[in-house]
This record gives C-alpha cells, structure tokens and sequence, in this order.
C-alpha cells in the first residue's frame, strides 16, 4: 500500500484503487487512461479530504483516508464534541468538495478560461470536472454505506438514537 500524508492526515492507497484505470479504459487509450486515473484519484482524494478536514475541525480523533477499489473511506474516532449534527456535516462535506470542484472547473471551462490547453490537459480537467460531479452527487443517494445514507442516519439519530440504523437501512430500500 501506498502511504502518505497531505495536511498531516495519513492517506494510504491500496492497490486496487487501480481498478478505476478500467473505468477510464471504456472512454479512453493509451496515455489518456493513465491521465483519467490520476484525476480521479485527485478527485477522490478532494472527497474523502472533506471529510477528514471537517471531522478533525470538529474533535474526530486519529483521521485516516484509504483509497481502494472504487472510493475511498475516511476514518476517525468521534471527540466528545463530535454531535449528530456535526457528524451530518461531515457525511456531507465530501460531495460538497466535490461538487464544488467539478463545478468551479466546470464553470471556468465553459468561460474559456482552459481554451488552448493540450489534450493531455483536457483530459484531466474534463475528467476532474466528470469524476467529482457524478461521484458527489452520487454519494449523496440515502443509500447505507454511501455518505447520503450516513446522512439519513445522523439525521434520524437526532430524533431517534436507537431507531437510528433501522431508518438508515429503510431509507436504503425504500
């Protein structure tokens, strides 16, 4: 595994986090599937970086991200500051990067601000703009174990800390 740090957070990176190199074979070759990878490893990381950034803001303890397969997951230990509310907001604050990336990105190339670039650029930024959009929408789906299912959860939790799992997993089905 691939280990090391960005904001002092420990990021680890396993190896079938290359799996996504075969999402970017269907619309890409050659070195534009090796370009696709490093931007969605970028965009990933900006996503689980949310996460970490806000939890550790809020007390989590002992922040760690791993990248694997087709995500990442952030892990801590919650402080005793760490609320259902607070715990909502860091649910949510990776899709909210995300989305905020892509379309910051988005939005700049439609001005024209990228006009010129070479391809190899191109690529990247069309796929940072891809990856971070459709994975930070997607993410917020009420589904357990995306983070719009840890969200329904930390919202139920404030009404029902008991309940709280069972709503998560009803949503899910719903």
């Amino acid at each position: 595994m691939l280990s090391f740090r960005i904001a002092g957070i420990p990021v680890g990176v396993h190896l079938t986090f290359l799996f996504v190199a075969l999402l970017g074979a269907s619309a890409y070759r050659g070195i534009d599937i090796a370009i696709w990878t490093a931007a969605a490893f970028v965009s990933i990381l900006a996503h689980e970086l949310g996460h970490a950034l806000v939890a550790r803001g809020f007390g989590g303890q002992g922040v760690t991200i791993t990248l694997y397969g087709m995500g990442g997951l952030t892990s801590y230990r919650h402080g005793r500051t760490m609320t259902h509310g607070r715990s909502f907001v860091v649910s949510a604050a990776g899709s909210a990067v995300g989305i905020v990336l892509g379309g910051t990105l988005y939005l700049l190339a439609q001005s024209g601000t990228f006009d010129g670039v070479s391809h190899e650029v191109a690529v990247f930024l069309d796929s940072i703009i891809y990856t971070s959009l459709i994975w930070g929408v997607l993410n917020w789906i009420p589904i357990v174990p995306l983070d719009g299912g840890h969200m329904v959860e930390h919202l139920a939790a404030m009404l029902d800390e008991e309940k709280a799992p069972l709503i998560g997993q009803v949503v899910t089905w719903i």
